[in-house]
């Protein structure tokens, strides 16, 4: 019979020397200027196409540029970041673009990212790491503070979107460039600052810093015969739509429109219209504070079967079961040492039905998460969400007796499964097929 030894005296499971390559790190100015105003402003990178056995390390690049107050020095022309994320607040689409087709749109941009850092950082990383990077902060209102004329230069990872959630290299070597857009959102509504207007901040100088590999002609021929010179990369992405819930609503069926073969999850959040537009949100943590408004029930709605069929409850007195299934969604059920900022450190914002978003003892942080796929599929890589092609896809809110206490806006994102692919025996440019 065989006999069993430690993993210590197996000595060939050893560290392999990586296939010939070299790492470089490149800057790309903006190609449409390079000062942009708050407010609608498009800032747009472009990597270059056609280049040789190279491969962009999406995960560790990050847009870095100065941002400056333009208002003039004095009280009250001080601006403050929102302490969840930061400047991410101040981005409102994220896109790439290649030969003529959209291979990903994130619009809500800056909500979505809000919702990820309460749900997978902590205020430790907030207020060191975050805070130097992007101006967060370790609670929701503690995020740098840029004085009237004065600027903070930051470095921002593209994060959420389908190539960043790749984990794998994206080949530059296809016949069309790469084109990222950001969209800057209103000053106004992105921080918090008495005499803000909405064209108050300018980025200035703003770089896409990149790391790339290029292989070796040996390595590279390695890896395109294995895949037959077709590059499938298989990710995540995130579509968003919106709706408005009158004040006084006491069910909602809102129809979401995505059409993916694979949802994954769906992520809802509710925030009071007039503080999150125009002069009303210039004082106030309108990105980042969100509302329960006494919802008792929620469930998505498959041509009208309920997901899940039990649907989930909510309560003055339970907001644990909403809370589970966030977390059975996100895969952190399990975790206790699972990292989040969902509480607010302890003001039970999770709970706040109206937050104000003045202050952070009244920045809410209410958010439902309903998971879509069929079967858990942390480790093996395997993807089982529901289909909305040529379906119905909506989803169904329920409210206490009286209803939204006032008017809100419903952020709405679905997360599905896209694939990239690159075939350098065809057509030689990037498909996307979701």
């Amino acid at each position: 019979m065989s006999e069993a030894s430690s993993h210590l005296l197996d000595y060939d499971d050893k560290r392999l020397r990586a296939m010939s390559s070299r790492q470089y790190r490149s800057k790309a100015p903006a190609v449409n200027g390079n000062q942009f105003t708050s407010g609608g402003s498009v800032i747009q990178f472009d990597l270059p196409a056609n280049q040789d056995k190279t491969f962009l390390d999406f995960e560790n690049s990050y847009i870095l540029v100065e941002v400056e107050n333009t208002l003039a020095a004095g009280a009250g022309n001080s601006i403050t970041l929102e302490g969840k994320n930061g400047i991410y607040a101040m981005i409102q689409k994220v896109e790439c673009l290649t030969a003529g087709q959209t291979l990903f749109t994130l619009d809500g941009y800056g909500v979505l990212q809000s919702i990820m850092s309460d749900l997978e950082t902590n205020t430790l990383y907030g207020g060191n790491a975050g805070r130097v990077l992007f101006g967060s902060g370790s609670d929701a209102a503690a995020g740098s503070t840029i004085a009237g004329g004065s600027a903070l230069t930051f470095a921002i990872p593209l994060q959420l979107n389908g190539l960043y959630n790749a984990n794998k290299y994206i080949p530059l070597f296809s016949r069309d460039k790469l084109s990222f857009r950001i969209t800057l959102q209103d000053a106004r509504v992105g921080v918090v600052g008495a005499n803000t207007l909405a064209t108050s901040l300018r980025f200035n100088n703003p770089e896409f810093v990149t790391h790339q590999v290029q292989l070796g002609d040996d390595a590279m021929d390695a890896v395109g015969s294995a895949v037959d010179y077709q590059f499938d990369i298989v990710s995540t992405d995130y579509r968003h739509t919106s709706a408005v819930l009158p004040a006084g609503v006491v069910s909602s069926v809102t129809n979401l429109g995505f059409a993916f073969s694979s949802c994954n999850k769906i992520i809802a959040c509710m925030r009071t219209s007039s503080l999150i537009a125009g002069d009303t949100a210039k004082e106030v943590y309108s990105v980042g504070s969100r509302n329960k408004n006494s919802l008792n029930k929620a469930s998505v709605l498959l041509n009208g079967m309920k997901i899940p069929q039990r649907e989930i409850i909510s309560s003055t007195s339970n907001d644990s079961e909403v809370l589970a299934e966030l977390m059975v969604a996100q895969g952190s059920l399990a975790s206790v040492a699972h990292s989040n900022r969902i509480n607010n450190d302890g003001f039970n914002s999770y709970s706040e039905d109206t937050a104000t978003g003045a202050d952070n003892a009244n920045i809410g942080s209410f958010v439902a998460v309903i998971g879509l796929e069929n079967m858990r599929s942390d480790s093996d890589g395997l993807y089982s969400g529901v289909s909305s092609i040529g379906s119905v896809l909506q989803l169904d809110l329920g409210f206490d007796a009286g209803g939204v206490a006032a008017g809100n806006t419903l952020d709405v994102w679905c997360e599905y499964t896209a694939q990239y692919t690159l075939n350098m025996m065809g057509e030689q440019l990037y498909q996307v097929s979701v």
